[in-house]
C-alpha cells in the first residue's frame, strides 16, 4: 500500500537467509504481517477433512519452508529453506528458496496484503495457538436468516441446494479462529503473531450475521468499536495483546461490517440499523474519494494519486448503503467502480480478471508504485483480486445488475475453461497461470462467477461445488475464512438483507 504521513520510501521486508538445520515434510503456512507466505504442497494426509476446520496449531517454529517462499532470518528466529534447497537472495528487499521450476517471477512467495501497511521488518516468532475460545451458541442445522425479500437468489443459480452442513461447517470454524480479546472477540490469524486485522473482523460479521450467531457477531462487533481511529472507522491490525499495531483503516474491512450491521438487524432488531448507519456514512465520508466516488485503500493515504484495489469495490453492499442512508452518492460509487472494472477490458484480453492493484483511481492500469512490495507491484489476478468475482456475484444475484452479469459472465466462461483444478494461485490479468498447487482461496472465490454466471449448466455447479467441498483445509486464516464464506455463498443461503425489515425490527414495528 501507500506510505502514509508523504512518506514516500518503499515499504518492503528486508529478507535474508541463513543455514539451519532440519525438515519439516508437511506444508508450512507463515503469515507475516498482511503477506502470506505459502510453501508448496507435500503430504495432504497431514490435513483433516476438507471442512472440518480442525483446531490444530499451526506455524510451530521448528522445521522449514519450502520452494518458492521466502527465506529469512533475524537473530532471534530463523526461517531456513528445506533440505535441497538454497536461499537465494533476488533483491534488496527479498531472498527467496531456490528449487527447480518456474522463476521466482511467475511462482510468486507471498501474499499482497489487502491491508494498508507493509509487514512487520522480522518474522514474528510463531508461538503456540492459544486454544480458540468457541464463541456464542452453535447454530442450528438450517442457518436462518430472518424474512428476505425472496427466498434464494433473485439471479443466477446456487452451486448446490440449502447444504444443512454449511451451518457446522460454520460452527466448527468459529470456533477455531474466533477468540476473545479485549473488550470482545476477533478472527485470529493463527501462526502469525495470533493478532486480528479489519478485514477478518468484516468476513466473521458477515458469517455470524448470516449464520444466526448474534454471540459472536457482538463480540466481533464490541472489538471493532474498541479499536476505531478518530473517524469512525476500524484501525487495521491488533496484536495479540490487543495493541494497534497498524493504524488507520482498510476500507475493505469497514464495508463487511456495514453490511453485516443490516443484516443483523434484519435479523435480531435492536441497535444494528443505527450503529450501520452511522458506519456507512463514515466510510462514505473518508474512505470513498469525493471527487471521483471510487473506493479508496483507507482513510489515511497522505499521497496525491493513490492506487485503487478492484476488490474494494462491493457494488451490491452499495446499494445496501444508499437504502440505509438515502444518499445518491453511493449510487455514483457504484457507476464509478463498473466503469473502472469495464476499463480492464483495456488490458486484460477479455478475461474478464481485474489486478490487484491499478494505477490510479480514475483508471484499471494494472498496478502501481505504491505497492510496490507486491507480486508485479499489484498487476495480476493475485490474492487481493482474488475476492472481485464474490463482490460482483453478490450484486448479480442480489440486484440482477446487467453490469455484474457482464463482468462475471467474463469471468466465469474464464474459470469455468480452466475447470477449479487448474486455477493454481492466481493469473495474469490476461489469463496465463502464475503457478502453484490449487488453493481454496481461488477456487472458492471463482465457484461465486459459477453462480452468478448464465452460462453455467447445472452439472457445471455440481463439479464446482463438488471439487470444493473436497478441498484440505489450508490451516491459512485467509483462505479457510474465504472457504467459508464461500460455502454459504454458493448453497444460496447469502440471501440479500431487507432494510424494511431492518427498519421494522429497530421499531419493534410488526413485520409484514
Amino acid at each position: 500500500m501507500a506510505p502514509r504521513n508523504g512518506a514516500r520510501a518503499v515499504w518492503a521486508v528486508l529478507l535474508l537467509c541463513r543455514a539451519h538445520a532440519g525438515s519439516h515434510a508437511h506444508e508450512d503456512h507463515i503469515e507475516r504481517g498482511g503477506l502470506r507466505l505459502r510453501g508448496a504442497s507435500a503430504n495432504s494426509a497431514d490435513v483433516e477433512t476438507p471442512h472440518a476446520f480442525s483446531n490444530e496449531t499451526v506455524g510451530s517454529g521448528s522445521g522449514c519452508i519450502a520452494e518458492w517462499q521466502t527465506c529469512s532470518v533475524d537473530d532471534d528466529n530463523a526461517i531456513s529453506c528445506c533440505d535441497g534447497l538454497t536461499c537465494v537472495v533476488k533483491s534488496d528487499y527479498y531472498a527467496q528458496c531456490k528449487s527447480s521450476g518456474p522463476s521466482p517471477v511467475n511462482n510468486p512467495t507471498h501474499r499482497p496484503s489487502p491491508m494498508p501497511y507493509p509487514a512487520p521488518t522480522k518474522v514474528p516468532s510463531p508461538s503456540p495457538t492459544k486454544a480458540p475460545t468457541k464463541g456464542g451458541s452453535t447454530p442450528s442445522p438450517t442457518p436462518k436468516s430472518g424474512p428476505t425479500p425472496s427466498p434464494g437468489y433473485a439471479c443466477g443459480n446456487p452451486l448446490t441446494g440449502k447444504d444443512s452442513e454449511v451451518a457446522t461447517w460454520y460452527a466448527t470454524w468459529a470456533a477455531k479462529y474466533i477468540v476473545d480479546l479485549g473488550s470482545g472477540k476477533c478472527v485470529q490469524r493463527i501462526g502469525q503473531g495470533n493478532d486480528c486485522v479489519s478485514e477478518g473482523t468484516g468476513y466473521g460479521m458477515l458469517m455470524a450475521a448470516w449464520m444466526d450467531d448474534q454471540t459472536n457477531f457482538d463480540g466481533l462487533w464490541a472489538f471493532a468499536q474498541e479499536h476505531f481511529d478518530s473517524n469512525g472507522l476500524m484501525n487495521w491490525q491488533i496484536s495479540s495483546g490487543n495493541q494497534v499495531v497498524g493504524s488507520g483503516s482498510a476500507s475493505d474491512g469497514d464495508i463487511d461490517m456495514a453490511l453485516g450491521l443490516v443484516k443483523a438487524a434484519e435479523v435480531w432488531g435492536g441497535s444494528y440499523l443505527a450503529d450501520a448507519t452511522t458506519l456507512i456514512n463514515n466510510i462514505m465520508a473518508h474512505e470513498i474519494d469525493s471527487s471521483t466516488h471510487t473506493v479508496l485503500p483507507g482513510d489515511s493515504w497522505d499521497v496525491s494519486s493513490p492506487p485503487y484495489n478492484p476488490s474494494y469495490f462491493a457494488p451490491g453492499h452499495f446499494r445496501i448503503f444508499e437504502e440505509v442512508t438515502g444518499d445518491s452518492l453511493w449510487a455514483d460509487a457504484i457507476t464509478q467502480g463498473y466503469s473502472l472494472n469495464s476499463d480492464c477490458a483495456n488490458y486484460n484480453s477479455g478475461t474478464g480478471l481485474v489486478p490487484d492493484w491499478s494505477e490510479s483511481l480514475t483508471s484499471c492500469n494494472p498496478g502501481s508504485n505504491w505497492v510496490s512490495w507486491t507480486l508485479a507491484n499489484g498487476a495480476d489476478y493475485y490474492y487481493d483480486a482474488v475476492r472481485t468475482p464474490w463482490r460482483l456475484a453478490i450484486d448479480y444475484v442480489w440486484s440482477c445488475e446487467s453490469k455484474a452479469k457482464s463482468a462475471v459472465k467474463k469471468m466465469a466462461t474464464f474459470f469455468a475453461d480452466q475447470g477449479p483444478s487448474a486455477m493454481g494461485q492466481g493469473f495474469t490479468i490476461s489469463g496465463s497461470s502464475l503457478g502453484y498447487s490449487t488453493s481454496t482461496c481461488f477456487v472458492g472465490t471463482a465457484s461465486t462467477a459459477i453462480v452468478a454466471s448464465p452460462l453455467s449448466s447445472s452439472s457445471t455447479r455440481s463439479d464446482w461445488w463438488d471439487y470444493l467441498e473436497g478441498m484440505d483445509q489450508e490451516n491459512s486464516y485467509f483462505c479457510d475464512t474465504l472457504q467459508m464464506i464461500m460455502y454459504i455463498f454458493d448453497s444460496g443461503n447469502f440471501e440479500m438483507p431487507s432494510v424494511s425489515t431492518a427498519r421494522a425490527m429497530a421499531n419493534n414495528a410488526p413485520v409484514a
